[in-house]
């Protein structure tokens, strides 16, 4: 398609301008046996609505079917499955074809991968405490060899399915493995709801955890949780002091914890309260021999 324009500029003229695909590419560097890969194209001067046809193909075994959509906004996104049988290293490609428009293009060739299989994905531990290191792995059993790249991304679980991606890392695979060292720790404490916040909703507190997803060769997985759920716990570790700073000692206390319940201790000889495997959140201290002190952590 050429740019150039070589009309009068003073006066209206009419230009004729040709329909165009620009670009046609898998949004993955491989081609894994029987999932989805997306696929991305790009248009010129296609109007919304455009019929739009992907052919896939492959260089040797079953190719891949095809699939039809409408151009939007000179751009089209799809998914086109891979066979179950289609051939390990086999190169695999499609053509974008706009049927009313005389215009196609190939893409570029990814290889055929088989069908990932996982032998472990799991956190090392199911509980965490701010500052301690939390290990996630996933070891593959087939289907994706060592140099791969891939992305391991962390999520805050919420019930409700709307979970907050809080860490993605872009990783290697090494001896058929994956494995992340996450040094875990937790802004705004304070903000996490409590029972009694939440009650009036008609919903119950929940400390929060986390789960981990890997997206390698155009495959995401562990979306279902399948590596586990690892649980927030708090800890609580401070001096409690009277009204002239001296340490209250070897005196009962009770923690209001933010999950409705309550923990009773006694201070130590320096007026320490060193509490561990806590909900986290709001939490309030009542010394029941000093009434008017209450403490909010």
């Amino acid at each position: 398609m050429s740019n150039e324009f070589q009309a009068p500029t003073d006066k209206k003229n009419k230009i004729k301008v040709e329909s165009e695909i620009v670009i046609a590419q898998f949004q993955c560097n491989a081609a894994v046996a029987n999932n989805e890969v997306p696929v991305y194209v790009k248009t010129v001067f296609v109007g919304d609505g455009a019929s739009i046809e992907i052919k896939g193909k492959s260089s040797e075994g079953k190719a891949p079917g095809t699939i039809k959509g409408e151009v939007r906004n000179n751009c089209f996104y799809g998914k086109l499955l891979i066979p179950e049988k289609v051939k390990d290293g086999a190169e695999i490609w499609f053509e974008a074809k706009l049927p009313k428009h005389g215009c196609k293009l190939d893409s570029e060739k990814i290889p055929a991968r088989p069908i990932i299989e996982m032998s472990r994905m799991e956190w090392d531990r199911t509980i965490v405490h701010r500052g301690e290191i939390a290990k996630a792995t996933i070891e593959f059993a087939d289907g994706v060899t060592d140099g791969t790249k891939a992305t391991m991304s962390i999520y805050e679980y919420s019930p409700e399915g709307y979970h907050t991606k809080v860490l993605r890392q872009p990783m290697i695979v090494e001896n058929s493995k994956l494995e992340l060292n996450w040094v875990f720790d937790y802004k705004d404490v304070d903000k996490i709801p409590t029972q009694a916040e939440l009650e009036p909703k008609g919903r119950t507190y929940a400390p929060p955890k986390f789960f981990f997803v890997v997206d390698i060769n155009g495959v995401r997985v562990g979306e279902d949780q399948m590596g586990g759920l690892l649980e927030f716990r708090d800890k609580l570790k401070f001096q409690v002091l009277d009204e002239c700073g001296v340490p209250i000692k070897d005196k009962e206390y009770v923690l209001s914890l933010p999950d409705g319940t309550t923990k009773q201790g006694n201070l130590d000889n320096d007026g320490m309260i060193s509490e561990t495997d806590l909900p986290p959140g709001k939490i309030f201290v009542n010394i029941p021999e000093y009434p008017d002190l209450i403490i909010e952590d």
